[in-house]
């Protein structure tokens, strides 16, 4: 072929150039779709955190059903056993931040869900294999709006519900033994017993630290009701003193 005409060469240079014929830059067909993308997950994202945050008004149903005036919500449950797992895991020979993670999604299918109940004396009409799969579906749900943690979140709820792990049966005890706790808290301010910590055998949980910690918090219970109930002198308040120790927490009064 011939020699290129100069008109022709000029637009030669502006195509390997990848501009049009007026000297813009043609439109990139992905450009639209990666902003709509984006506004997408930036929603998406919004929209995970919006089902969290209904957690912090989803009430504890075995409290509410048990008369108990304000009763925690499960995030305050979730945030506490947190605290726990961060605190403990490490005496405990477990990753106590993959602990804190677990703690902080066991539950999280419950924000669309509700705190379903399959034990006690007044449970809801439905099993617990029923329920697992309720909450699984239900987490499927908000994992697809999480983004990349959603995988993550998903396989850690897995990992609490299969119990195989030493992280996830030591997270199963903590969340029995907040429980307890919760109850014992609550036996001390209305001078009444719950029968949470009652319903929970020893035997459930397979630490044995928290066996410790939950006889005593049954006997600081029983000893905050009889202070309650009982007429006479104050007495002294006993307190719980966690220790990593193998003989439990210790007791000390407060006055």
């Amino acid at each position: 072929p011939g020699p290129l005409l100069p008109m022709a060469a000029a637009e030669t240079d502006r195509s390997a150039a990848g501009m049009s014929s007026t000297g813009e830059a043609p439109e990139c067909p992905g450009n639209g779709s990666s902003t709509v993308n984006a506004a997408a997950r930036v929603e998406n994202l919004l929209e995970f955190l919006r089902i969290v945050g209904r957690l912090k008004e989803i009430k504890r149903t075995g409290w509410v059903r048990s008369g108990v005036p304000g009763a925690e919500s499960v995030a305050d449950h979730m945030y506490r056993m947190a605290i726990m797992g961060f605190a403990l895991g490490k005496a405990d020979g477990v990753d106590s931040a993959k602990c804190i993670k677990m703690a902080l999604v066991h539950d999280l299918g419950e924000s669309i869900t509700g705190d379903l109940v399959t034990e006690g004396d007044k449970p809801d009409k439905i099993t617990r294999e029923e329920k697992i799969e309720k909450e699984r579906a239900a987490l499927a749900e908000i994992c697809s709006l999480a983004g990349p943690v959603g995988v993550e979140i998903r396989a850690l709820w897995d990992e609490f519900e299969e119990g195989k792990t030493a992280e996830a049966r030591h997270l199963q005890d903590l969340d029995k033994f907040e429980m307890v706790l919760q109850a014992n808290e609550y036996e001390e301010a209305m001078a009444t017993h719950c029968r949470a910590s009652s319903i929970l055998q020893r035997g459930d949980l397979e630490r044995q630290s928290f066996k410790h910690w939950t006889q005593k918090c049954e006997d600081v219970g029983a000893f905050a009701l009889e202070e309650r109930v009982l007429t006479g002198p104050r007495r002294p308040r006993r307190h719980v003193v966690m220790s990593d120790d193998a003989a439990g927490p210790r007791t000390s009064d407060l006055g």
